[in-house]
């Protein structure tokens, strides 16, 4: 199903003789670098809408990033970052009747606010993002891949600054970067070995390979993780 919220931590692997302190900040500074921490998800339908992350340390600043897709795909088109997490309105605890006055959901006004980077995707012919530029029309982030999806990424000077990253790949999936697995809606797909590591949810009726991602890579997509299709 939508996954609502994750909670991450980088692997690292202390040093002994470096000392404790050492280890503790090179730990938080791994933290900082693959933006780990608490991400909610915000949802439109099956697509995802927006991710947010509160600052992960003092003084640090959270992150929200707003996806746009072309209409009835999952193809990418461009992202909107703004350097703060997502407000969200508290649930009060109610001890009297109901009160559509009291309620915080219509009493609350948002304000519009600027955002802070935006970005453009240039995709494949199967919706995969090969590159993002930015606003001056300059490479923020590329991408080369190997047939099955892994994927080695190179990002500009001003995209680490901004906090500007592609996590989207095939149709539909999402790189989770503390395990290397995407996120496909309905499964986990393993990009270094081509495959779901889950059985397929609806079993024969996605094919007779229940761990199959698709026949061939470069022309079908599963967007879903239950049924590739030919495009």
């Amino acid at each position: 199903g939508r996954r609502l919220f994750k909670h991450s931590s980088a692997h690292y692997k202390p040093r002994r003789e470096a000392g404790s302190q050492w280890n503790r900040n090179e730990h938080e500074r791994k933290q900082r670098e693959l933006g780990c921490g608490f991400t909610l998800y915000g949802w439109d339908g099956d697509h995802l809408a927006w991710e947010s992350s509160p600052a992960q340390y003092e003084g640090g600043i959270g992150r929200t990033v707003h996806y746009l897709f072309e209409p009835g795909s999952f193809v990418p088109v461009a992202q909107a970052v703004r350097h703060e997490g997502i407000r969200l309105i508290a649930q009060p605890t109610y001890s009297q009747p109901y009160n559509i006055d009291d309620d915080p959901v219509w009493t609350f006004t948002p304000q519009a606010k600027p955002f802070n980077a935006l970005a453009w995707y240039q995709c494949d012919h199967l919706g995969t993002p090969q590159e993002l530029t930015d606003h001056f029309g300059q490479m923020a982030w590329t991408a080369q891949y190997k047939a099955w999806g892994e994927v080695k990424e190179q990002r500009s000077e001003w995209a680490q600054q901004q906090g500007v990253k592609n996590p989207i790949r095939f149709q539909g999936q999402y790189h989770d970067h503390e395990t290397g697995l995407h996120y496909n809606r309905h499964r986990y797909y393993d990009p270094g070995v081509g495959r779901f590591i889950s059985k397929d949810p609806i079993s024969y009726a996605g094919g007779v390979n229940l761990y199959e991602y698709a026949a061939n890579p470069t022309a079908w997509i599963d967007p879903n993780g239950l049924c590739s299709k030919k495009l």
